[in-house]
């Protein structure tokens, strides 16, 4: 019985949590708790009450499970190396399109010198301790990303009410320099439909703005503002309900801008603003617009999958990087409790005398 009262607290702090800031890393690990404790109270259900239905929806679960941690390694490896080569042959062979591809690779390594060190294991098990560390960190950055993709998923939920004020949407690269890129393009197209549908509503109290935020980057002719603004001008939205912000370089500096865009136009009264980006790239947007102090949630446009895999990862480090010395951190006392750990299991006798001799001293 109890473990309907956790799932329920579970359930409860995440919905707090999830209220408070929707774009808090930590939900996605509070609704994993909840989904845990809510699978194992119907494992639980299941054995008390014998329900046909249950059993069947716990086995095939369970059977799912089971599969991953057998085979997820090895599934990992052939999507990343396959994902690696598309994306290459159709975006160019950047270092930030072979993400996926390093990935594959290191976790190639990582089986081979596993292997290797399970038949050629000698002391002091140097190769041992080096590979049991690298397996409870990549547990641990395994953990964190599977966070931060439920975070992401949860925060994709939210629908705009249609009383929006302004409708930001983020740049990206452009074609040859001056081009709206497709994924530029989804971008808009995004920003647009949420224009179109507030525009269509029979009580429209407002016509919202759209705020076209992106600099120009080394390699382009125009600020991707204005290329932007032009994409728009086609689609048939009014020159004046289009706003241009073109010195941005990076998201932050999207938010601020744009921040400072709509203060100045609202004169100190309040606003409702969105901006517009790709589905990937929502969450740490979100992280950003807070960090700037710019009150405005994010839609996600479409994005294909072999881009999406490799952008998500990409989105990923950003994030540990975002917030790096936590991270550090725990990577460092995981691997100093790993080592002890280890210690043990091969010098169990030495680690005895060790432990004898502290208390001597004390």
């Amino acid at each position: 019985m109890i473990l309907y009262y956790i799932t329920l607290a579970c359930f409860i702090v995440f919905l707090i949590s999830y209220i408070h800031d929707r774009r808090k890393i930590i939900n996605g690990f509070l609704f994993n708790i909840f989904l845990f404790s809510g699978f194992l109270s119907i494992i639980y259900v299941t054995g008390t009450t014998r329900n046909n239905a249950l059993f069947m929806f716990a086995s095939i679960v369970s059977i799912l499970l089971f599969f991953l941690m057998a085979f997820g390694v090895f599934i990992v490896i052939i999507v990343s190396f396959v994902n690696g080569i598309i994306l290459m042959r159709r975006e160019g062979r950047s270092l930030s399109n072979m993400l996926t591809l390093f990935l594959s690779i290191g976790l190639i390594l990582l089986l081979v010198l596993s292997y290797y060190n399970l038949n050629h294991a000698t002391p002091p098990y140097i190769l041992s301790y080096i590979l049991v560390c690298l397996y409870v960190v990549i547990f641990y950055l395994a953990f964190i990303f599977f966070n931060f993709i439920m975070s992401s998923m949860i925060y994709k939920i939210y629908r705009p009410r249609l009383n929006i004020d302004y409708i930001i949407v983020l740049g990206s690269g452009l074609l040859e320099g001056y081009r709206v890129s497709p994924l530029l393009a989804r971008r808009i197209d995004r920003g647009l439909d949420i224009y179109h549908r507030q525009m269509k509503k029979k009580r429209k109290k407002k016509t919202p703005k759209i705020i076209m935020s992106g600099g120009q980057g080394a390699d382009e002719l125009l600020p991707e503002a204005k290329a932007m603004y032009t994409y728009a001008l086609q689609k048939g939205i009014p020159e004046s309900d289009l706003i241009i912000e073109d010195n941005s370089k990076n998201t932050m500096e999207n938010m601020l801008f744009s921040k400072d865009i709509i203060l100045s136009q609202m004169d100190g009264k309040k606003y409702k603003a969105i901006f517009s980006t790709s589905n990937y790239h929502v969450l740490r947007s979100g992280i950003d617009a807070r960090k700037a102090g710019l009150k405005a949630q994010g839609v996600g446009s479409k994005t294909p999958f072999y881009f999406w895999y490799n952008a998500i990862i990409r989105e990923y480090i950003a994030i540990l990087v975002m917030y790096k010395k936590w991270h550090l951190f725990t990577i460092v006392i995981l691997i100093l409790l790993t080592c002890l750990c280890v210690y043990m299991l091969y010098n169990p006798i030495q680690f005895y005398e060790i432990i004898e001799t502290i208390q001597k001293l004390l």
